[in-house]
């Protein structure tokens, strides 16, 4: 599906009215059963397809950005749309528009909890929710590159090479994900800098 980012003249994304931010990220957190995995792949359709606030190039910049800091990754992501698309105004109003309907049923199912976590189906239930989280994970992975290989494809190879470093970094040699993140820049970085080399 084709995907076209909003523009002013100037060339900048255009503003979105704060109204409209928190009903977006109202509706994301809302509808994000399962965690973070399926709030990840919601937002990229989001913000790419639905809303076409940016392209998959703009959203993996960000994304990126919101990887490599301290936290969840998916409320910097959250502060980084709100302030691309509305100014600093629109970081606490995409937080507050997120997190909002968790606080709400959080408040509710609160008072359940303790006779809930003895149900035998409950129990069972949860343990279901294990796969589906990985199944999550996985299609937002298969997205990600589907989207890079249509848009870059010339940096759709060098992803390919950091999946597979960073899967055995992560599983053979234990790292963790500072050590993976900085292996992964420094892959990602060689590209660039053997084309600079080429062209001095």
């Amino acid at each position: 599906m084709e995907s076209r980012s909003e523009q002013d003249q100037s060339g900048g994304p255009v503003r979105t009215p704060l109204p409209r931010l928190f009903a977006v990220f109202f509706r994301l957190g809302a509808l994000s059963w399962g965690g973070g995995s399926t709030l990840s792949v919601m937002m990229m359709e989001e913000f790419i397809q639905r809303q076409s606030w940016m392209s998959f190039t703009q959203y993996a910049s960000l994304a990126g950005i919101s990887r490599i800091s301290p936290g969840m990754n998916l409320v910097a992501l959250t502060i980084l749309v709100g302030l691309r698309q509305s100014g600093p105004a629109g970081v606490p109003v995409a937080l507050l528009g997120l997190t909002l309907p968790s606080l709400l049923v959080i408040g509710v199912l609160c008072g359940l909890v303790r006779s809930a976590a003895r149900s035998p189906m409950v129990l069972g239930a949860m343990q279901g929710v294990n796969g589906v989280v990985v199944g999550l994970l996985l299609a937002a992975g298969w997205r990600t590159l589907e989207e890079l290989r249509r848009e870059a494809p010339d940096r759709f190879v060098v992803c390919l090479a950091i999946v597979g470093v960073s899967l055995a970094a992560s599983l053979l040699l234990a790292w963790g994900p500072v050590q993976v993140l900085l292996l992964a820049a420094g892959i990602s970085m060689m590209p660039v800098w053997l084309r600079s080399r080429r062209d001095e």
